[in-house]
């Protein structure tokens, strides 16, 4: 059940062996996210033993035209629905397709800003404080691939039954996606690290 959990706060702020560079999308910059009709990235979970043993999916699929807003759709083990993304102002926003209302801030597309805002969930079942950090920074990832200059996305989930708190750390970089992000309950558990294992752009 706890783990269950995890994966519903991965969704919130919503990617290594591939070498092939991106087209440029036509709807949205590339930079942080490329967001081209069939990217995929999948991601391994390391336990304490460094031993990778669940392996998480996402998908960009066909572009789309939906609450006036001309953007993707979204797969992903993530979350309970299938999503819509769509940039507004430099800002990468993702939806539930059948209910804009439930929408959240994923990051803002660019380097060296710095942002807050707040993120409520689809279920109800918690609410979420995020921030973008200015400075970039490099990350290394267990298998030694290394990125620069990625952007780092901050949340702290408070559980609205019980009053459990998460924190997790989301790293994005140029022209890949999200490399790495990280989930640390406040009390009682390990932080749960998922890494991008390989991925594919169009």
């Amino acid at each position: 059940m706890r783990f269950r959990i995890v994966l519903i706060l991965i969704s919130l702020c919503l990617l290594t062996y591939c070498q092939k560079k991106p087209t440029p999308s036509p709807l949205l910059p590339p930079d942080f996210m490329p967001l081209n009709p069939g990217n995929w990235w999948e991601y391994a979970y390391y336990d304490s033993a460094d031993q990778d043993s669940v392996f998480l999916r996402e998908e960009i699929g066909d572009t789309i035209t939906l609450f006036g807003f001309k953007g993707y759709l979204y797969s992903s083990d993530f979350l309970p629905y299938y999503g819509f993304i769509h940039i507004k102002s430099d800002t990468v926003i993702l939806a539930d397709t059948s209910d804009y209302n439930q929408r959240r801030i994923l990051f803002i597309n660019k380097a060296e800003v710095e942002a807050d805002w707040e993120l409520y969930s689809v279920t109800g079942q918690y609410e979420v404080f995020a921030y973008q950090e200015k400075e970039p920074l490099d990350v290394e990832l267990k298998s030694g691939k290394k990125y620069g200059d990625c952007i780092k996305i901050v949340t702290r989930a408070h559980f609205l039954s019980g009053g459990s708190e998460e924190l997790g750390s989301y790293f994005y970089a140029k022209d890949v996606g999200m490399v790495k992000f990280i989930l640390q309950p406040l009390v009682g558990h390990p932080p749960y690290p998922f890494e991008l294992h390989r991925y594919n752009l169009k």
